[in-house]
């Protein structure tokens, strides 16, 4: 982990506990009257609730108040998964983040192997060590990426097994218990908000690129989003092995992507962070309904050098 990286850690866990110096008096501040830790690890029979996932009594943040939560989830976002895995490690929390990411690990390690006995005997053996804690896709079978038993984006990160926290005194769930199975994230390529997107993206036909490398296969798909009206691009990479697969997150990069029509012509290189909806902040009323997209040079992360070239032409928006 780079030197930048563990210094961000560090300062995160100290403005978590409140152990800033008392010799700057806004700082001091931030601790209140009762020198109340800014997060702290408490259990859910406090609130008289027993965990859904777990037999014991399960952990859950606790936070002193609704500006405290809502600056630790802005300090997880700015980190990369293991430096999020090592924040919860040091305050002691194996929450719904720690549980999806070990969960995502193994499934991946599953599908490293290349006998169908062996995979079918593992499979079967995480699908029941998760069968409480996680859910599958019902629809396919063959599908063994882990889910969270509820969806929230925030909750993902900072609350427990079921998505719990709590906030000064209140008990705080998740808006929907239960997953999302297609829970597409929504990113900006300026890097703004796009506010709540449901469900928000829709694509278009004949529009769709895929690379492959060994077990992975990338694909980008264009599209719009429909509550923003934009396009954006779609992508997705999956991990397979014979009957098997799982998404898997990673970076994507478009060398160029291209738009024409008979009132619009431009290109600009799309770059997305991680696997997702990737908003182009290009309205649609500026392309028009029928256009045709070059793509030069698309990359994925997990696709080694391959890169994909392809002209859509006389793409319909719909």
């Amino acid at each position: 982990m780079k030197r930048s990286s563990l210094s961000g850690i560090a300062m995160l866990l100290l403005a978590t506990f409140g152990f800033y110096s008392c010799s700057n008096e806004e700082e001091l501040g931030t601790l209140g009257v009762d020198d109340t830790p800014k997060v702290e690890v408490a259990r859910m029979s406090a609130w008289g609730i027993h965990s859904r996932s777990a037999q014991d009594d399960a952990p859950v943040l606790r936070f002193k108040d609704e500006k405290a939560y809502n600056q630790t989830i802005s300090d997880l976002k700015s980190m990369t998964d293991d430096e999020r895995i090592a924040y919860f490690k040091e305050i002691g929390f194996d929450g719904a983040f720690v549980l999806l990411h070990s969960a995502d690990e193994e499934a991946d390690r599953i599908l490293d192997n290349d006998d169908e006995n062996v995979i079918r005997e593992q499979v079967k053996d995480f699908k029941e060590k998760y069968a409480v804690s996680m859910s599958f896709n019902p629809e396919d079978e063959y599908d063994i990426t882990p889910y969270l038993n509820f969806t929230d984006k925030d909750l993902a990160l900072v609350g427990n097994v079921d998505g719990y926290v709590v906030i000064g005194d209140h008990l705080q769930k998740p808006e929907k218990d239960y997953p999302t199975f297609d829970n597409r994230e929504i990113v900006s390529t300026l890097g703004l908000n796009p506010g709540p997107i449901e469900p928000g993206w829709k694509e278009f036909k004949n529009a769709s690129l895929t690379i492959k490398s060994g077990k992975y296969k990338s694909t980008m798909t264009i599209g719009r989003i429909v509550n923003g009206n934009s396009f954006a691009v779609n992508f997705t990479t999956k991990k397979k092995v014979l009957f098997w697969n799982k998404s898997v997150n990673t970076d994507y990069t478009i060398g160029s992507l291209a738009f024409h029509s008979s009132k619009f012509n431009y290109s600009n290189k799309v770059f997305c962070p991680r696997s997702a909806v990737c908003i182009l902040n290009l309205p649609i009323e500026t392309v028009g309904m029928t256009f045709d997209a070059d793509v030069k040079d698309f990359q994925s992360g997990k696709c080694g050098g391959e890169r994909g070239n392809q002209n859509f032409k006389g793409v319909k928006v719909v």
